[in-house]
């Protein structure tokens, strides 16, 4: 190599840049049954430049990749002189005597950084548990807290909703955060979900991160996956799911988030409540998958004089109507059959 083609390259190599010198967030992705080398194409085709992850769920496997654009050199009108990590556009002169054009890498780093590590085997440990739960973020749980008001008998589903925001809604909401307070509450109120929410979700928030050139810096793992979990805890209907509470929980900077959504039937209808503030605020349901009747045992429980829904002759389904006084009473208005 001359002396001129030789400063090329050290000026390449001065310049080079450092994409991930200040990266914080590290992105994984899913390959799902993949081999080492089907996982690091992934890396070089799909992922960003600077420090990424690829997984394996079903095998277990992680495997961390330094991503980059590389060099490739070679004198004008002669064979590639060198392969040079850095800066370089296709095609294009550098210098007198040099020819530069740029293609993507991904070398594998080892060993995977033990935080990163740490949050994938709390996931895997999820999905040996639960696949529905790591793929989908979705838990449905059979059997509903026991109400510390009326021990041994589990909490009255409909008189919840019936009641919120106050009263019974209040004593069922404080057993669900006392449940969704620690990886270990969750994990005894049903086995894998701990570790989804805490050991996989939590943890992924605050991962220390080797770059190519140590030391370290703090960041999080952004996965391919939703960060919303879904959660249905259900009476048991003849082994499928009768009235269900449902929620959204998020973990958010080690910070549970619990949103309730709402008192379900086993046909996706929601129940009424008495105060008329969002969720079970409606004063009209209609009944396309059938249970009008069970929907309407909640008003009847509670004072709110509404008859037998009838028949409605096929391709249609019953409608219920009410209306609410200033004083937030039900008052049955109509059932009507209304087209599917």
């Amino acid at each position: 190599m001359n002396l001129h083609a030789l400063f090329i390259v050290l000026a390449l190599v001065v310049a080079a840049p450092t994409a991930h010198a200040t990266q914080s967030v590290f992105p994984a992705r899913s390959c799902a049954n993949c081999t080492a080398s089907q996982m690091q194409t992934m890396a070089k085709n799909t992922m960003p430049v600077g420090i990424t992850f690829v997984y394996d769920l079903p095998h277990h496997a992680i495997r961390k990749y330094d991503v980059y654009m590389d060099s490739d050199c070679r004198p004008v009108g002669g064979p590639s002189s060198s392969a040079v990590r850095g800066k370089g556009g296709a095609g294009t002169k550098t210098g007198e005597g040099a020819d530069c054009g740029s293609f993507k890498a991904a070398d594998e780093m080892m060993p995977v950084d033990p935080d990163v590590q740490e949050a994938f085997d709390t996931l895997y440990n999820s999905y040996v548990h639960d696949p529905s739960l790591a793929s989908n973020g979705e838990i449905l749980h059979y059997g509903v807290p026991l109400n510390p008001h009326n021990y041994p008998n589990p909490f009255n589903l409909q008189q919840v909703a019936w009641d919120y925001p106050n009263a019974s809604y209040q004593d069922f909401m404080r057993e669900i955060n006392d449940i969704f307070s620690d990886k270990s509450s969750m994990n005894q109120w049903d086995p894998g979900t701990g570790d989804y929410l805490f050991g996989y979700e939590m943890a992924s928030f605050h991962v220390g991160v080797v770059l190519s050139v140590p030391p370290g810096v703090e960041g999080q793992v952004s996965w391919d996956r939703n960060n919303m979990v879904h959660v249905s805890i259900c009476t048991d209907n003849a082994g499928s799911p009768g009235d269900c509470a449902k929620f959204d929980v998020a973990a958010s900077s080690g910070v549970v988030q619990i949103q309730f959504k709402g008192i379900f039937d086993k046909n996706n209808d929601i129940y009424p409540n008495a105060n008329g503030v969002s969720p079970g605020n409606l004063t009209s349901w209609g009944f396309p998958h059938g249970g009008a009747d069970h929907f309407s045992d909640i008003l009847r429980n509670h004072n709110v004089y509404v008859p037998n829904s009838g028949y409605c002759s096929p391709g249609t389904h019953p409608f219920l109507t009410v209306t609410r006084d200033v004083s937030n009473h039900y008052h049955f208005e109509d059932w009507s059959c209304q087209q599917n």
